[in-house]
């Protein structure tokens, strides 16, 4: 096997910085102090939700913590992080550009914001404000994109008549304000006579769609992420892109006794326009269903279209022994595609890998791009390299008042 890391390789590592952090309640904008970030956590679940979850741990005074509560629905975050990168030594630092600037919205539940009985609480009579205006109060809250919330959130009923899919969801993002979309072509091109979209918020009429129309033979997911948003077939290639976007990033894994092997994090190869990642042997966890569960749970499947009375068989290729239980799906919509989305979910499900990354470039691990699994072991590699699509990402920026450590964990699934 040729060498994976070769001498000009460059071992890189992405660094961020908070710059800007704001508290506006009712228009009225105050900064909060970046050294009581304890984290960030950005949560991507590509596969179960449509757009980020922003989670902030901080240290906050009572008071501030407690107006934001009592004004939850008219407080708002403008948060701007940058991000650059370096070289192992910290040395030859890039220039920083935006990876958010953008404004959020709190989801709070707790509506308890009555000064005096937590006054008695904390501090034990109700004239004593030392303790209400102290920051040392770990919080923790949930944050979401005001533009998402907003604009996907609006409610929408209507009906097409002579028209494809595609041009309907046109319409839908475009009533939503949303930019910067990302589609995979559909494969449904089909012109329907009429689709009638029920009252429903815009989020729920593109599932609505999805799922009782079909877009993508494999399925499609659709999500709303921090530089784009994505409408994309699940079948693992890059199918939507901007023209200067690298369209594949290639995990490698190192052998143990390789010098490398313990380092995590980004490498630049020269004139490439992949994106390459180094994974450390002891960050990455491998599940494979077993045959056990094959046989008992069952994989294969028969299809039947309510509507026209028709039958699709499904075969998975899995591992087995003998006869298998065999499910059977009853499709009451008109999506073409019900038996190709289950067979391309099911043999996705086949090999989870969960992987620890260090040092990211996080808008290198967006789902529209195609993931490469690439062993050092000759015999990992024949078992495990392949084409995979990202089921999830979570990012956890830590470290205090001027740069911010990351740490990813993503979940990637084998297309078969």
């Amino acid at each position: 096997m040729a060498l994976i890391v070769n001498p000009n390789d460059k071992f890189i590592k992405y660094k961020y910085k908070i710059t800007e952090f704001y508290i506006i309640i009712n228009g009225v904008s105050n900064e909060f102090p970046i050294e009581k970030i304890e984290s960030f956590i950005i949560e991507n679940f590509y596969e179960d939700a449509t757009f980020p979850i922003f989670k902030l741990n901080a240290m906050m005074e009572a008071s501030r913590y407690y107006d934001i509560i009592k004004n939850k629905d008219n407080v708002k975050f403008k948060i701007r992080i940058q991000g650059f990168h370096t070289d192992m030594d910290n040395e030859n630092r890039s220039l920083a550009r935006d990876v958010i600037n953008d404004l959020f919205v709190v989801f709070i539940d707790d509506d308890n914001y009555d000064y005096e009985i937590d006054r008695k609480k904390q501090a034990g009579t109700d004239k004593d404000k030392d303790k209400l205006e102290k920051g040392d109060n770990r919080i923790e809250l949930f944050l979401f994109q005001d533009k998402i919330v907003n604009n996907l959130r609006s409610l929408f009923n209507g009906v097409f008549n002579n028209t494809n899919l595609s041009t309907i969801v046109a319409y839908l993002l475009q009533r939503a304000g949303a930019k910067n979309v990302l589609m995979s072509p559909f494969d449904n091109d089909k012109i329907y006579d009429s689709v009638v979209l029920p009252p429903m918020n815009i989020e729920k009429q593109l599932w609505y769609l999805s799922n009782n129309y079909g877009f993508h033979k494999s399925g499609t997911l659709i999500f709303f992420g921090l530089e784009y948003g994505y409408i994309i077939s699940c079948n693992g290639e890059c199918t939507a892109y901007e023209d200067e976007d690298n369209k594949e990033t290639i995990l490698y894994i190192l052998d143990s006794n390789n010098p490398n092997a313990m380092v995590s994090g980004p490498i630049m190869k020269y004139n490439d326009t992949k994106s390459y990642i180094n994974i450390s042997s002891k960050n990455i966890n491998i599940t494979t269903e077993s045959v056990s569960s094959n046989v008992i749970t069952g994989i294969n499947a028969d299809v039947v279209n309510v509507q026209t009375g028709s039958m699709d068989e499904v075969s998975i290729d899995a591992a087995t022994v003998g006869d298998v239980n065999k499910g059977v799906i009853y499709n009451n919509t008109s999506n073409p595609y019900m038996a190709d989305v289950y067979k391309s979910i099911k043999q996705s499900n086949s090999v989870n890998i969960d992987i620890g990354v260090q040092d990211e470039n996080i808008l290198s691990l967006t789902p529209n791009r195609k993931f490469s699994l690439i062993f050092e072991s000759p015999t990992l590699n024949a078992k495990y390299k392949g084409k995979y699509r990202i089921a999830s990402c979570i990012h956890t920026f830590s470290g205090g008042k001027d740069d911010f450590d990351i740490n990813s964990v993503i979940t990637i699934k084998k297309v078969l």
